[in-house]
Protein backbone atom coordinates (compact mmCIF):
# COMPACT_ATOMS: atom_id res chain seq x y z
CA UNK A 1 0.00 0.00 0.00
CA UNK A 2 1.45 3.37 -1.00
CA UNK A 3 -1.25 5.75 -0.05
CA UNK A 4 -3.36 6.18 3.37
CA UNK A 5 -6.72 3.62 2.62
CA UNK A 6 -10.05 4.98 4.88
CA UNK A 7 -11.57 0.89 4.97
CA UNK A 8 -15.15 1.88 5.76
CA UNK A 9 -17.17 -0.08 8.03
CA UNK A 10 -20.89 -0.07 9.00
CA UNK A 11 -23.24 -0.46 12.10
CA UNK A 12 -26.29 -2.01 13.15
CA UNK A 13 -29.13 -1.53 15.73
CA UNK A 14 -31.96 -3.58 16.55
CA UNK A 15 -33.83 -4.26 19.93
CA UNK A 16 -30.88 -5.78 21.54
CA UNK A 17 -28.26 -2.77 20.46
CA UNK A 18 -25.92 -1.99 18.26
CA UNK A 19 -23.09 -3.44 16.77
CA UNK A 20 -20.29 -1.87 14.80
CA UNK A 21 -17.70 -3.33 12.73
CA UNK A 22 -15.30 -3.23 9.99
CA UNK A 23 -15.44 -6.31 7.94
CA UNK A 24 -13.17 -5.48 5.57
CA UNK A 25 -10.23 -5.02 7.59
CA UNK A 26 -7.99 -7.71 8.71
CA UNK A 27 -4.96 -7.97 11.12
CA UNK A 28 -2.29 -10.42 9.11
CA UNK A 29 0.53 -8.37 9.78
CA UNK A 30 -0.60 -6.36 13.59
CA UNK A 31 2.04 -6.93 16.08
CA UNK A 32 0.47 -4.75 18.69
CA UNK A 33 -2.38 -2.13 19.37
CA UNK A 34 -2.57 0.85 22.48
CA UNK A 35 -5.54 3.08 23.18
CA UNK A 36 -5.19 6.81 22.76
CA UNK A 37 -7.06 9.10 25.15
CA UNK A 38 -6.04 12.59 24.90
CA UNK A 39 -6.72 14.93 27.97
CA UNK A 40 -8.29 17.63 27.01
CA UNK A 41 -10.36 18.21 23.82
CA UNK A 42 -8.81 19.29 20.66
CA UNK A 43 -5.34 18.13 21.42
CA UNK A 44 -2.63 17.68 19.43
CA UNK A 45 -0.54 14.59 19.20
CA UNK A 46 1.71 14.93 16.23
CA UNK A 47 4.18 14.23 14.35
CA UNK A 48 5.74 10.88 14.33
CA UNK A 49 6.73 8.71 11.60
CA UNK A 50 8.00 5.57 10.47
CA UNK A 51 10.27 3.99 7.29
CA UNK A 52 9.12 0.25 7.73
CA UNK A 53 5.85 0.58 10.05
CA UNK A 54 1.85 0.96 9.07
CA UNK A 55 -0.86 2.01 11.61
CA UNK A 56 -4.01 1.48 11.85
CA UNK A 57 -6.65 4.23 13.26
CA UNK A 58 -10.12 3.35 14.84
CA UNK A 59 -12.26 5.57 16.67
CA UNK A 60 -14.34 3.82 19.42
CA UNK A 61 -15.35 6.78 21.16
CA UNK A 62 -15.97 10.31 19.92
CA UNK A 63 -14.44 11.70 17.12
CA UNK A 64 -10.78 12.84 15.88
CA UNK A 65 -9.09 14.31 12.91
CA UNK A 66 -6.06 11.81 11.97
CA UNK A 67 -3.49 13.29 8.98
CA UNK A 68 -0.67 11.71 7.35
CA UNK A 69 1.93 13.16 5.29
CA UNK A 70 4.39 11.09 2.96
CA UNK A 71 7.66 11.83 3.99
CA UNK A 72 10.06 13.21 1.23
CA UNK A 73 13.49 13.41 3.30
CA UNK A 74 13.96 12.06 6.79
CA UNK A 75 16.40 14.09 8.05
CA UNK A 76 15.16 17.23 6.91
CA UNK A 77 11.12 16.84 5.61
CA UNK A 78 9.64 19.99 3.48
CA UNK A 79 7.38 22.16 5.35
CA UNK A 80 5.11 22.03 2.74
CA UNK A 81 4.19 18.77 1.71
CA UNK A 82 0.08 17.55 1.27
CA UNK A 83 -1.38 16.81 4.39
CA UNK A 84 -4.05 14.39 4.29
CA UNK A 85 -7.03 14.81 6.42
CA UNK A 86 -9.01 12.07 8.02
CA UNK A 87 -12.28 12.84 10.37
CA UNK A 88 -13.06 9.33 11.89
CA UNK A 89 -15.82 8.83 14.05
CA UNK A 90 -17.50 6.52 16.08
CA UNK A 91 -21.19 6.31 14.56
CA UNK A 92 -19.29 5.84 11.32
CA UNK A 93 -16.83 2.94 11.78
CA UNK A 94 -13.78 2.99 9.45
CA UNK A 95 -9.95 2.07 9.93
CA UNK A 96 -7.76 4.18 8.04
CA UNK A 97 -4.59 3.15 7.39
CA UNK A 98 -1.39 4.91 7.12
CA UNK A 99 1.63 3.05 5.13
CA UNK A 100 5.40 3.05 5.96
CA UNK A 101 7.14 6.11 5.07
CA UNK A 102 4.17 8.49 6.39
CA UNK A 103 4.12 10.71 9.34
CA UNK A 104 0.58 10.93 11.45
CA UNK A 105 -1.00 13.15 13.49
CA UNK A 106 -3.76 13.29 15.43
CA UNK A 107 -6.32 15.92 17.28
CA UNK A 108 -9.41 14.94 19.57
CA UNK A 109 -12.54 16.43 18.19
CA UNK A 110 -14.57 15.30 22.03
CA UNK A 111 -12.95 15.11 25.28
CA UNK A 112 -14.39 11.04 25.58
CA UNK A 113 -12.45 10.63 22.19
CA UNK A 114 -10.65 6.86 22.47
CA UNK A 115 -8.35 5.88 19.59
CA UNK A 116 -7.22 2.18 19.50
CA UNK A 117 -3.69 2.02 17.18
CA UNK A 118 -2.85 -0.96 15.79
CA UNK A 119 0.79 -1.42 14.58
CA UNK A 120 2.60 -3.67 12.59
CA UNK A 121 6.07 -3.59 14.36
CA UNK A 122 6.66 -4.59 17.82
CA UNK A 123 7.80 -2.09 20.42
CA UNK A 124 11.61 -2.99 19.76
CA UNK A 125 11.08 -2.78 16.28
CA UNK A 126 9.25 0.72 16.75
CA UNK A 127 11.78 2.00 18.54
CA UNK A 128 14.45 1.96 15.86
CA UNK A 129 12.45 3.39 13.07
CA UNK A 130 10.41 6.22 15.20
CA UNK A 131 11.32 10.25 13.59
CA UNK A 132 9.16 12.93 15.10
CA UNK A 133 8.91 16.35 14.41
CA UNK A 134 7.37 18.73 16.77
CA UNK A 135 3.09 19.00 16.78
CA UNK A 136 2.75 22.04 14.26
CA UNK A 137 5.52 21.37 11.78
CA UNK A 138 3.01 21.00 9.68
CA UNK A 139 0.11 23.23 11.11
CA UNK A 140 -3.99 21.76 10.00
CA UNK A 141 -4.86 22.07 13.08
CA UNK A 142 -5.59 25.38 13.29
CA UNK A 143 -7.55 25.39 9.83
CA UNK A 144 -9.53 22.06 11.25
CA UNK A 145 -10.36 24.04 14.41
CA UNK A 146 -11.88 26.88 12.53
CA UNK A 147 -13.88 24.31 9.91
CA UNK A 148 -14.96 22.46 12.87
CA UNK A 149 -16.41 25.89 14.34
CA UNK A 150 -18.71 26.08 10.94
CA UNK A 151 -19.39 23.19 9.49
CA UNK A 152 -21.16 20.02 9.99
CA UNK A 153 -18.81 16.41 9.69
CA UNK A 154 -20.76 16.38 6.31
CA UNK A 155 -19.44 19.51 4.84
CA UNK A 156 -15.89 18.92 6.53
CA UNK A 157 -15.99 15.35 4.85
CA UNK A 158 -16.58 16.16 1.28
CA UNK A 159 -15.36 19.31 0.77
CA UNK A 160 -12.09 19.64 3.01
CA UNK A 161 -10.56 15.69 4.03
CA UNK A 162 -8.68 13.82 1.77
Amino acid sequence: MKEPCLIVGDSITDARGRVSFVNDFSFPDVQRFYLIQNHENLYVRAWQGHQKERKYFFVIKGKAFVCAIKIDNWQEPSPDLEIKKYLLKEESPSVLCVPEGYANGIMNVSNESKIVVFSTSTLAETKLDDFRWKAYFWNPWDELREKMNNKSDEVLEKKWMK
